[in-house]
């Protein structure tokens, strides 16, 4: 690749072990520190940038998104559940009491969370 194909750089509260999460027309990220941030995925301008917790606890796995939502686990087991679009809204907060550092997962309307010493299975029904 050449630096003419790059259309944009972020170098400022990118994570290095979460992955990104894409939902046209944004690109959500939360950094290892819990800094959640919002970009236009075509520019890569900041839409929003704001601090999760103001505890200790890490941030290792993916956000995911699922029933519309954008679902961040820390480390310390708690699943920050956000709104998805432009403005940052945190719909509720959700501790396990237990170290989670796995990525959440989705199927059939549960979700699924893998702690330190449980599968755990959250369903609506």
């Amino acid at each position: 690749m050449t630096a003419s194909a790059i259309v944009w750089e972020q170098k400022k509260g990118v994570p290095t072990q979460p992955s990104l999460l894409y939902l046209k027309p944004y690109l959500y990220a939360v950094t290892e520190g819990g800094v959640a941030s919002c970009y236009t995925a075509d520019r890569g301008e900041i839409v929003w940038q704001e601090r999760l917790t103001t505890g200790k606890t890490g941030f290792s796995a993916s956000p995911l998104f699922a029933g519309g939502r954008i679902y961040i686990l820390s480390e310390s087991g708690e699943t920050t559940v956000l709104e998805a679009g432009p403005e940052f809204k945190i719909l509720s907060r959700n501790p396990l009491g237990e170290k989670c550092q796995a990525s959440p997962a989705a199927s059939k309307g549960r979700l699924f969370i893998r702690t330190e010493k449980n599968l755990v299975c959250i369903a609506a029904d």
